[in-house]
């Protein structure tokens, strides 16, 4: 962390800044300055002067810089920074369970669907070596041929772990009673909603973050999520209730050869 106290800086200080501690991420755009001083505004950081505003940048300057960011869209580029720096710690050949939040189903390649524009959908083709007839059809033709390949979505993030020897496993929408990790993350936000005191934008928050997910293995709170889940899996075809239906074959062979009967004793 670089310490600077409690000097203020300009808005050009704190580009400068982010580009020193962030130099593969975007540069930072107006609309980002502003929310960065926003948020340490509503901290007590940030005070108006005259002819200009100025924003206290503090001893965790590049934590503090990311958490301002938190409200702003990761863009693919950010993402790719990101990932670069967390996939080369992860051990060989892990199993990266992942979400289906928006900022993890990045798609790497879109599959062209009906909306899509002609010359998109050829580049498309192209890049998945597909035999494209000489004389062009029309879209909807070159949609079909594209349909009948049954491309599946190609996420960001599963191309990149691929690279480093890592396969994704993600988890299913909606049922989130059947992924253990949904709850240790709503236990740590409980214990962090009890003890925490700091502000929202601050290092302590991060540093309580740490801690409580590092007592993690010393408790039992893994291996009672997990073991909830496996009795919930279990519980659950118990709940369905099916009428049972018995067929009996005999009787209606005899209800057919007692008809046959009847009408032969009325001729």
């Amino acid at each position: 962390m670089i310490g600077y106290g409690d000097r203020a800086r300009t808005q050009c200080e704190v580009v400068r800044l982010f580009r020193e501690t962030h130099p593969d991420l975007p540069p930072l755009n107006q609309g980002t300055i502003s929310k960065i001083e926003a948020q340490y505004r509503e901290m007590g950081h940030v005070r108006k002067v005259p002819s200009k505003r100025q924003a206290v940048v503090d001893d965790d300057t590049k934590l503090n810089l990311l958490l301002a960011l938190k409200e702003n869209p990761i863009t693919p580029a950010r993402q790719l920074a990101r990932d670069k720096q967390l996939l080369p710690n992860i051990p060989p050949k892990s199993v990266i369970v992942m979400d289906n939040a928006p900022y993890h189903s990045r798609i790497l390649n879109k599959i062209p669907n009906i909306t899509t524009k002609k010359e998109d959908i050829l580049k498309f083709m192209r890049n998945k070596n597909m035999n494209i007839p000489e004389k062009i059809p029309v879209m909807r033709k070159l949609f079909e041929l594209i349909k009948e390949q049954n491309f599946k979505n190609e996420y960001v993030i599963d191309h990149l772990a691929s690279i480093h020897g890592h396969n994704v496993t993600r988890l299913p929408p909606y049922y989130c009673v059947f992924n253990p990790i949904e709850m240790v993350w709503a236990a740590v936000k409980d214990c962090l909603r009890k003890y925490n005191q700091s502000p929202t934008l601050s290092a302590s928050v991060v540093d309580n973050v740490r801690k409580i997910t590092d007592e993690l293995d010393n408790t039992e709170l893994w291996r009672k999520c997990v073991r909830s889940v496996i009795n919930k899996e279990a519980e659950y075809p118990r709940l369905l209730s099916v009428n049972s239906v018995i067929i009996q074959l005999n009787n209606s062979e005899s209800e057919s050869e007692s008809e046959s009967e009847s009408a032969s004793e009325c001729e």
